[in-house]
């Protein structure tokens, strides 16, 4: 398509918003396709259109507000995050360190 801008990623964040098997490593995404891929990922969707900070304690997408996990996580979730996924939250910049 003449003219249509596309976006570079690193991998990390590629595979974080699980678009790396379609477009691979080092892809440019056309921006309409990542705009079309977030508008149909998020939580009012998700979460049968509810809106952010409704909570569901029945659903997996419980209220849509950020930092909302540390009332769900025990001792033993932090430990398998910290232990597999410290970098890509700090990548991600959802972290700073591993002391959360």
């Amino acid at each position: 398509m003449k003219g249509l801008k596309v976006h570079s990623f690193n991998y990390d964040a590629l595979r974080a918003l699980k678009l790396s098997k379609q477009y691979g490593t080092g892809a440019k995404i056309p921006i309409d396709s990542l705009l079309e891929y977030i508008f149909q990922n998020r939580f009012s969707k998700q979460a049968s259109g509810r809106k952010q900070g409704e909570e569901d304690p029945r659903s997996h997408y419980r209220k849509g507000v950020a930092g909302d996990w540390i009332n769900y996580f025990n001792q033993e979730h932090r430990r398998y995050f910290r232990e597999n996924y410290t970098d890509l939250l700090i990548k991600l910049g959802y972290e700073k360190g591993s002391d959360w």
